[in-house]
This record gives structure tokens, C-alpha cells and sequence, in this order.
């Protein structure tokens, strides 16, 4: 046990005494107390409505059923830093516990459970509390250690990242030898978990955690461990506000709503470095497009989309600006005015709940007042859906997006694509894609509808009143097409349409492409600079996007809304969508997980009272499937013009040194997001439509550091065990594959991601040179692993 207690000692900046007995203590009780509620069920005592949802349930999907409970009770237990920890720990639990269930027929009283339900049933009573809890803890204190192991370290030349993954000679170790390493390491864990078993189960008999339960988990760290966890006081102070949003200024400081900041500073814990985001359009330090959407849109939005514009933006700011702390914890605390006031905060728990889960964070919301006093019914009224083929697609300028562009086009649908972008760069990639589209398929992007709201305009812009009056006749018609268009307005202006035809259009064109992008006003005052925070990432903060989706999909959500679309797209390959770590060590998002898709859309159906959908065509589909169906089409020129890089920005830069000649190469060539989409394209046999790269991972390598080389053994590692491991077994390696939900079945996810093992490793194998791919790395793929479950 020397080297896994070495792993959970060296952990001590990730074990803090609060968070891991919290940890322990409650995900323990709620795992036994979810296989209480499975033995009720198995003995037929549910209530008809929960039994009806176990009934349904795949044991594959089982896994993660269990943790979706337990998250829905207590978000944050799926918090970092020790979120990802319990969430492997429980699954991987409850597989072994599927697994080793066996039975005889006669022992059952419930007769109608399907077959791999009826296995639970001798494991499943009141004798097996213990043995859950043991497994429990071998999983969560294997979890600890394996991240510990495969934690990459940048300042040594040999570290448990490399020797996890390299002989001593330098070789990639194959998976048959990283299987020995994970069930050494996972015996000594076994060890430890049945010396601290007593600690947490004497624990769990105690209903007060602060004073009691906490204590005992304590001492079980002391006596087997020999590891004293520093004791964390609970300090009750006023609730944090490290983002405020104001909506305008008063002797040069924030007002938000009818509320003055020096009374936010007396309620709320407010630090030094809290970022003040002013909305207020004279004296703004933050740009929201809400005039330009308005423009567009041809109408002033209403006030709930407001509300929702401006608590999207928040989490954004809140994202870039909030720093992770070393364990990968950060607590943001946002408040700001709204004008649907009492609708907020009774959904409060639903929208934390919903940004919690997609970047693991602590957050919370406190509402203010708006200054703007509106009536309930003033606040939202849905817009009727005309157009059945009317939809959002969220458009990025990635592969992903453009094929996703394609699949509307073709499938006849009339899209409104709504794109945000950080640098305007990669905002005119993404009009220039559209605008090449458009071309492609022979459709007009121009089109024009006349409303009450563009009618207002004209009178404040100069147009005549008689050809307003005019224009009052084709009010709410809807033109579209350059010689359609010019055909009605010389009709209706004559002679002077070269003369007014720009400023009509101006403010009737019907919205087909809306990109945005939350800015800083070009000239500050002193006022506004005294609160003023420059926008941008701190350098400090690893993968400083995980909140972005909210934003994007909050403003494609008020666009539907307000133009009566029910239907909103969003374009993501099934394996990043899901996105499961390939690693225990490495990072992950959820930009566009299907349980986040679900949250986010009860959220806005229980705001608003509509129901949107919020779909993703491509969940099933790998990269390389998603890019075949460009193949052999005109749009296929068009890839060399999406972006895929982390890097893509910085790309001159890290030319610049080193030393390597730029020659506006759009993909660095090293990062994830350039391997897979290298791969893919492979994959589609359309490698030769691609854009440049700095460097050619494929080709004759420049020297690869040691951080280098563990990051791309990891990536081949885990798509090398998913194309050798079946079922439970593949599962119990990569329990995040297991999901729950009304959107994908976790069979389906698994036959996705067999396919899509393939797809990389034949890439890698075909396309890799033979120093780096067939030699260097060749034993991870070469010997298929010994499943740790017998097969029956």
C-alpha cells in the first residue's frame, strides 16, 4: 500500500478537509440510499411512476441513472475539485455491482424484472450496505491516485505522467503493461479501503456532518493514511458577489437597478478584485448587440430576452475573468438586475444547477430589481410559429458547424445562423463561410419584411412621409431575392429608390446570419475606467471557456423567441459531445453534453412557458462520418476556410518562436482538436481540401518534450482500450460513455465510440510516419488487455 497512500498524500492540495469528507459522507449516504430505493423495486414496493422508469432502463445506462439521481439531490457533489472523482467512484461501483449479481429463478417475488434486473436481486438487501461502501472507496481512492499517476509534470524530465506511459528504453508501454500498473495500483486501494471502511461507515450512522461525521472521516485519514488534512473552519459569512452587473451610473460608480452598490457591499462579501460590468449604453464597459439584434430583428426585443441576454453575458464574463484555484475550484457569485424579477427567482435553482453542471462550478445568483418597472403580462408574450422549417443553427466556423449548415440546407430547412466570435477575424471567417454557402446553393441571403418597428425608423431616418405611407402597404410581407426586392421598392419609390433603397433596407432585412460578440467600447470615460476591467482570459486560468454555450445558445434561444422558431440546431460530432476524459489527469468540457442540452432547455421552457428544441443531429456521428457527407460535393472546397485549432490565434506567435517560417497556416498541427480533425478528413478521404498546419504531426516531427509525448500516449491510450474492451468492461475504463438520457441510450454511445477508436487508430496507423506512429507508440495498440471481468 506504500505507493497508492504516497499518491493520496502527495494529493493534499486536492484533498481539502471540508470538500473530501463532504465528498465522502454524502455521496456514501446517497449511493445507499439509491440501492435501498433498487431493493424496493425489486421487491415491487415503488410507487407506479418511479417503477415504470427503472423498468425502462438499459443496464448500460445504469450507471449513470444512479449518478444523475444523486446530482439532481445535491449538485455539488459533481463540483470540482473532487466532482469527477465521486462521478467515476459511483459508476464504476455500480458496474461492479451489475456485473457480479447472479441469481436463481425461484428466489424472486417481483416476476416480471427483466433478466439483468433479476441479478441485482441477491446483492441487492439490507447485508450489502457494507460491501457497496468497500468498492465505493477502492474507487474513489483509486480515482485519486490514477490522477495523481497520469498528472503531467512540466518542470521534471521524468515524471508518474511519463513512466505511466514509458518504459525506461523510451518505448510506449502497450495496454496489457498499463493493466498491470492500474490493478496493482488498484489492490493497494482495496487495502486501504477495508482498514477505512469502519471510519466511514461509523461516520454515516452520525446525522450532523459539521460536527460529528467529519471528525470520524478525519481520524480514518490519520490512522491509515498517516495523512493529516488541515482543518477547514466554516467561517458563515455574507454570500460572495465577485461579478456585479450594473444597468447605470451614478456619481461614478454602479447602480444596479434600484439597488446602489454601497448596499450590495453591506449584503454581500464583495473582494478587491470583483469584476463591475456596467450595461448601460452611454457609459457601457461592456457591449452587448442587443441594438444590433433589435436592427435586425426589426422590433424592440422584450424584456424577458433582455433578462436572458444579460444573465448569458454575465456567466461569460464571469468564465473569462474567475480564476480556477490549483484544484480546479472557483466559486462565482453574479448579481444583477432583472426585469422579470419574481420569474428569476423562482427558477434561480434551475439555472444555477444548469451552469453548475456544464463547467462543474459553484455558482449562485442573486436578483436585484430593475430600474425599467414592467407589468407581469408586458414582460413575454410568445410569438406564434409560422414557418415550420424555420430553425436556429448555432454556427461557429468550425467542420462541425459548416457540415451542420449543409444538413439544414439540404434537408430543405429555412435556418437563421447565429455565430459568436472573440476577434473579428474569426467573425469574417464566419461570414465568408455563410456567404460562400448561400452561393453554393444557389439562395438569396437577401430578403426584406417590413414591420411597425422599421416603419418607426424610416421617420427618424429622413425617408419621406409619403413613401412611409407607402411602405404601410406591405407591412409584415416578406420579400426575398435581389431582383424580387428592387422589383417592389421601385413600385413603391420610383425614381428615388437608389436614394432611399440602402436606409430601407437598413432596418427591414430579415435576419439569415447574426454573428456577435461582447466587446469593450472603443473610448472610456474616467467614470466608466474606474470600474472598467479589460475582457480577455486570465493567463492563469486552464481552458477558460467552459460557460460560452450558455451565452451562445441564450442568444440563439431569444432569437427563436422572438422570430416563433420551436427548433434550435446545434452541431457537434457524438464523441466531443460527450467528451469522456482520455485521460484521468486531463481536462474536459461540456459544451454540448446531452444532459446539459436538457437542463438548458427546461430551464427555458419553464421561464418562458415555450417549448424550444434544443437538438444536436450529429450525436451518433463520428468526426470523420460527419465530414463524409461533404464529400463529393461543391462544398468541399469550403473546408480549408473552418477553423478547428485551440491555437489558431496564436498560431504567428508560437511561429515566431520556433523560428519556423509562417505562411498564414491556420492550425498549429499539435492539438487535439488538430489531430482528430486531421484524422477525420483522412478519414473522408478529403485530406487534400485541408488548410496548412504549422507543424505536421504526421510527417517528420520536430523534438518532442516529454509533456508532448505523454499527451499524445494518452490520447492513443484510451481510443486503443475502447477498441479492445466490450461492453462493462469498456464502461468500467471510460464510465463517462455512460449516459442517461431522454436524447442517447448508452449502447448506441459505445457502438459510436468503437467506430470512432477505429477511425483513430487506422488513421494513426496509415498516416503516421514510422519513427513516431508504427515504432514509438506501436505497443499500445498492439496486445488486446485481460478484461477484469470473467466472461460468462
Amino acid at each position: 500500500m506504500k505507493l497508492a497512500k504516497t499518491l493520496i498524500q502527495n494529493a493534499s492540495g486536492l484533498l481539502k478537509d471540508r470538500d473530501l469528507t463532504y465528498s465522502l459522507y454524502f455521496s456514501s449516504q446517497k449511493l445507499i440510499n439509491y440501492c435501498q430505493k433498487i431493493q424496493k423495486y425489486l421487491r415491487g414496493d415503488l410507487k407506479k411512476e418511479e417503477n415504470e422508469m427503472l423498468r425502462g432502463v438499459n443496464p448500460l445506462d445504469f450507471p449513470d441513472m444512479v449518478w444523475t439521481q444523486i446530482l439532481e439531490e445535491d449538485p455539488n457533489l459533481g463540483q470540482y475539485p473532487l466532482g469527477e472523482i465521486t462521478e467515476r467512484a459511483i459508476k464504476k461501483t455500480i458496474i461492479i455491482i451489475i456485473q457480479r449479481a447472479s441469481i436463481s429463478e425461484n428466489q424472486i417475488t417481483h416476476k416480471k424484472l427483466p433478466d439483468w434486473q433479476r441479478k441485482l436481486w441477491l446483492i441487492m438487501n439490507p447485508d450489502c450496505e457494507a460491501k457497496i461502501l468497500e468498492i465505493f472507496l477502492t474507487h474513489y481512492f483509486f480515482e485519486i491516485c490514477i490522477d495523481q499517476i497520469r498528472r503531467p509534470e512540466k518542470e521534471a524530465n521524468i515524471g508518474w505522467a511519463y513512466e505511466y506511459n514509458f518504459s525506461k528504453q523510451g518505448w510506449a508501454k502497450s495496454i496489457k503493461e498499463e493493466e498491470v500498473t492500474r490493478e496493482k495500483l488498484a489492490i493497494e486501494c482495496d487495502g486501504i479501503s477495508k482498514k477505512f471502511l469502519k471510519y466511514l461507515h461509523d461516520s454515516l450512522k452520525e446525522e450532523d456532518w459539521e460536527k460529528k461525521a467529519r471528525l470520524i472521516i478525519r481520524k480514518g485519514f490519520i490512522k491509515e493514511i498517516d495523512m493529516r488534512l488541515p482543518f477547514q473552519r466554516n467561517i458563515v459569512s455574507k454570500p460572495l458577489a465577485n461579478v456585479i452587473i450594473g444597468n447605470r451610473l451614478k456619481t461614478g460608480d454602479l447602480v444596479l437597478g434600484r439597488t446602489s452598490i454601497k448596499t450590495i457591499s453591506k449584503k454581500f462579501n464583495v473582494p478587491r478584485n470583483a469584476k463591475k460590468i456596467l450595461f448601460d449604453q452611454d457609459n457601457a464597459n461592456v457591449i452587448l448587440p442587443i441594438s444590433d439584434f433589435e436592427t435586425c430583428l426589426g422590433k424592440e426585443i422584450q424584456p424577458l430576452i433582455k433578462d436572458l441576454f444579460e444573465i448569458g453575458t454575465s456567466i461569460y464574463i464571469a468564465d473569462l475573468h474567475t480564476r480556477r484555484k490549483d484544484d480546479l475550484s472557483r466559486k462565482i457569485g453574479i448579481v444583477l438586475p432583472v426585469r422579470a424579477t419574481d420569474k428569476w427567482e423562482l427558477k434561480k435553482g434551475k439555472l444555477e444547477k444548469t451552469v453548475s453542471f456544464l463547467g462543474r462550478d459553484q455558482i449562485s445568483f442573486h436578483f436585484t430589481k430593475h430600474q425599467q418597472r414592467i407589468k407581469e403580462e408586458k414582460l413575454f408574450a410568445p410569438t406564434k410559429v409560422e414557418n415550420q422549417k424555420s430553425c436556429i443553427c448555432l454556427f461557429s466556423g468550425g467542420l462541425d458547424s459548416m457540415a451542420g449548415a449543409v444538413w439544414a440546407l439540404e434537408n430543405g430547412l429555412d435556418p437563421i445562423f447565429v455565430s459568436h466570435f472573440a476577434s473579428y477575424k474569426l467573425g469574417s471567417i464566419q461570414k465568408q463561410i455563410i456567404r460562400k454557402l448561400y452561393e453554393i446553393y444557389d439562395l438569396d441571403m437577401l430578403s426584406m419584411k417590413i414591420t411597425e418597428t422599421s416603419i418607426d425608423k424610416y421617420k427618424s431616418a429622413g425617408i419621406p412621409k409619403a413613401i412611409v405611407s407607402k411602405l404601410h402597404s406591405i407591412k409584415n410581407m416578406e420579400f426575398r431575392g435581389k431582383i424580387e426586392i428592387e422589383k417592389v421598392l421601385k413600385t413603391i419609390i420610383g425614381q428615388d429608390m437608389h436614394t432611399y433603397k440602402s436606409t430601407i433596407l437598413q432596418y427591414s432585412r430579415s435576419l439569415k446570419h447574426f454573428g456577435f460578440k461582447i466587446s469593450k467600447p472603443k473610448n472610456t470615460d474616467n467614470a466608466t475606467r474606474k470600474i472598467w476591467n479589460p475582457l480577455g482570459a486570465s493567463a492563469q486560468s486552464p481552458m477558460a471557456q467552459f460557460l460560452r454555450t450558455f451565452l451562445f445558445l441564450s442568444v440563439a434561444t431569444g432569437i427563436a423567441l422572438e422570430k416563433g422558431i420551436n427548433k434550435i440546431y446545434i452541431f457537434e460530432n457524438g464523441p466531443v459531445a460527450i467528451n469522456p476524459l482520455f485521460s484521468e489527469a486531463r481536462l474536459n468540457t461540456r459544451t454540448s453534453h446531452p444532459h446539459f442540452l436538457t437542463l438548458f432547455q427546461d430551464l427555458i421552457r419553464s421561464i418562458s412557458g415555450v417549448d424550444i428544441i434544443i437538438d444536436n443531429p450529429f450525436m451518433y456521428l463520428t468526426k470523420g462520418e460527419i465530414v463524409g457527407l461533404m464529400a463529393r460535393t461543391p462544398v468541399s472546397r469550403l473546408i480549408a476556410d473552418t477553423t478547428s485549432c485551440w491555437n489558431w490565434f496564436r498560431i504567428p506567435l508560437i511561429a515566431k518562436q520556433e523560428e519556423l517560417q509562417w505562411c498564414r497556416e491556420t492550425h498549429c498541427g499539435e492539438c487535439v482538436p488538430c489531430i482528430i480533425r486531421k484524422l477525420a478528413l483522412n478519414k473522408a478521404d478529403l485530406s487534400q481540401e485541408d488548410s496548412k498546419y504549422l507543424f505536421d504531426l504526421f510527417a517528420e516531427y520536430p523534438f518532442l518534450q516529454n509533456e508532448q509525448k505523454v499527451l499524445f500516449a494518452d490520447f492513443i491510450r484510451f481510443f486503443a482500450n475502447i477498441l479492445a474492451r466490450e461492453k462493462l468492461d469498456l464502461l468500467y475504463y471510460a464510465p463517462d460513455i455512460s449516459n442517461f438520457s431522454s436524447r442517447v441510450t448508452t449502447p448506441h454511445l459505445i457502438d459510436m465510440f468503437k467506430t470512432y477508436a477505429t477511425e483513430i487508430i487506422s488513421g494513426l496507423m496509415n498516416m503516421g510516419n514510422t519513427n513516431i506512429i508504427q515504432d514509438f507508440y506501436k505497443l499500445i495498440i498492439q496486445i488486446k488487455p485481460e478484461s477484469i471481468f470473467e466472461v460468462a
